[in-house]
């Protein structure tokens, strides 16, 4: 069923709101200003279609205390705006789209506001009309200071006398039908529903005919885990598909996989990125070797499987991958985001063509680990740059057979790959439901920072981002995040244990009460606190670090990291 549009008021009565109108409203902005701050594909796309002779109309409000934000953040694609002014409405127009940009705001209106107008929505054509509202005393109502959203309640009534939306305005403010928002359905439909949980369905699924047993929250969380960002790691116990599920995944969404067996004497990165010989010559590591053939085809996604990755001190042989990792940067004119170069020698005659590769958008690096006498655990480095999901938890029970006759689903899109950001600066426009999850998960961290800061364990920026990127991706596959028996689970709460949990494990010997302070704190952020955890958050009781430990020690035994080395 068509989503009823959304309408909203803005007010545009004082003299500098009067020249702001003037300008962005009834002259519009040159249409390439806009798009140096634009960075969603999408949103562009729909700029350029919806622009009237190379210009764009847009608005933009103050987040003053925080009220406009919320409501802001309401705004969806093909809503109404009206601009109110001396007691009438002065201009009406469709959302094309929202952007938080302060640049944006401080190119298009008056200088160096230190409160600017952040919170834009992009417009198609505004008609500019003059209708008091005091005709209309049963739809506005007072006061008319600030962005406000109208009540559901007196939409029901527009739609009850008037049939539509569309009706009303056309015959109370417009005098004919507003102009519609150009690349999309009608006016009052939403954007196209996002094909994500078409596609990892049939991934789950297939994987299921094999015989093998995942839960689909797991499946589902590997897959966002590496579109967020490349470098995954896989712990838990020996057994349970640590190395199978990156191969498993591959086959069943079209990308192509390969496995390096890490040895216990690699003590730096010549196995992995390559060396010069005694003559010279640069040999190549096999990273570097699979990073060039993943170059080469651009249009397929590769995993890199590093197995058994802990055998051998990480930070010894991984360094300059997991530097690589962190520098990239979208590619210019294409899709996703590349590393420089891996090899940052100059290389001899011959050798030119290895000091060119770099981590391409169609890579990512899997690690599986395994905890035991024989490995090493991992440092806060390398905990900070992964996402580690845990496969621990086993059905001895199940003996699912496998399907006598299992074909692959179809091959996924690079694109499908492809992180919408690197950072959340970067994240561009976002629509209603993204913004409630964006709030939630910025709520929770800054609870849990509360408590862990310490212990000098609290997260930084980076983390924030990673965990609002995982949400968000998260959100496009829903229905993928359940248990086998259908229960849903919240892609926040996996993200928190990805991304916290392993920071946690063995800190019961440098700071027990705070841990447990963050483990009552981390209640608190996800759910209404009882009398007993205010209590126990409050004062990190003894018991609290003792839970602490307990759950510390399991998680390391478990797969997370090795006690004490965090």
């Amino acid at each position: 069923m068509p989503r009823t549009s959304q309408i909203f008021e803005f007010p545009c009565a004082n003299d500098p709101a009067r020249r702001n109108f003037a300008r962005t409203i009834e002259q519009g902005v040159q249409l390439d200003k806009v798009l140096s701050r634009l960075t969603d594909t999408d949103l562009r796309r729909k700029l350029q279609e919806n622009a009237v002779e190379g210009r764009s109309f847009l608005w933009g409000s103050r987040v003053g205390q925080g009220r406009n934000l919320k409501i802001w953040g309401r705004m969806e694609e093909a809503d109404i705006v009206l601009a109110y002014r001396d007691s009438s409405i002065v201009a009406v127009a469709r959302v094309i789209g929202r952007l938080r940009s302060t640049e944006l705001a401080r190119d298009v209106w008056e200088g160096n506001d230190p409160d600017p107008f952040e919170l834009i929505y992009l417009l198609a054509h505004p008609q500019i009309c003059h209708v008091p509202v005091a005709g209309l005393n049963w739809f506005f109502s007072e006061p008319h200071r600030s962005l406000k959203r109208i009540e559901d309640d007196r939409i029901q009534i527009v739609i009850d006398r008037y049939g539509s939306i569309d009706d009303f305005i056309a015959k109370e403010l417009t005098g004919g039908a507003l102009a519609p928002v150009k690349g999309t359905a009608s006016g009052e439909n939403p954007p196209p529903a996002k094909e994500g949980d078409s596609m990892l369905e049939p991934v789950i699924n297939y994987i299921s005919d094999l015989g093998f047993v995942f839960e689909p929250w797991q499946i589902a969380a590997y897959v966002t885990a590496l579109r967020t960002k490349p470098f995954v790691i896989l712990a838990g116990i020996s057994g349970t598909g640590k190395s199978k599920l990156p191969a498993l995944v591959a086959a069943g969404t079209g990308a192509e996989s390969h496995s390096i067996p890490v040895r216990p004497d690699w003590t730096d990165s010549s196995e992995i990125v390559g060396y010069l010989d005694l003559q010279g010559s640069f040999r190549p590591g096999v990273l570097l070797e699979y990073a060039r053939r993943a170059m080469d085809k651009p249009d397929r996604f590769f995993v890199c499987l590093v197995d058994e990755m802990n055998i051998a001190r990480v930070e010894y042989y991984f360094a300059e991958v997991l530097s690589r990792i962190e520098d990239r940067k979208r590619v210019e004119g294409g899709v996703g985001f590349e590393s420089k170069a891996l090899v940052d020698r100059a290389l001899g005659k011959g050798d030119e063509r290895w000091g060119l590769v770099r981590l391409p958008p169609n890579l990512a690096l899997v690690g599986s680990v395994n905890m035991d006498e024989t490995t090493h655990g991992f440092s806060r480095k390398v905990l900070d740059r992964a996402f580690t999901l845990e496969l621990s938890d086993v059905d001895l029970g199940d003996r699912s057979r496998a399907a006598e006759s299992v074909s692959p689903p179809a091959p996924w899109p690079l694109e499908r790959w492809v992180a919408r950001a690197l950072r959340l600066p970067e994240l561009g426009v976002v629509n209603a439901a993204e913004e409630i999850e964006l709030g939630r998960c910025i709520v929770a961290l800054t609870e849990l920072n509360r408590f862990l800061v310490h212990a000098q364990l609290q997260v930084g920026y980076r983390t924030r981002d990673e965990v609002v990127l995982f949400v968000l991706h998260a959100g496009e596959w829903k229905t993928g995040f359940r248990t086998r028996s259908g229960q849903p689970v919240d892609p926040l709460d996996l993200a928190l244990v990805m991304k916290i949990l392993p920071r946690l494990a063995g800190a019961v010997t440098r700071c027990g009460a705070s841990c447990g302070r963050c483990w009552g704190g981390l209640l608190v952020a996800r759910r209404p606190p009882t009398r007993r955890q205010r209590t126990s958050c409050a004062h990190g009781t003894r018991r609290d670090a003792r839970v602490c430990g307990r759950g510390s020690t399991r998680s390391s035994r478990r797969g997370f990291v090795s006690c004490g080395t965090v």
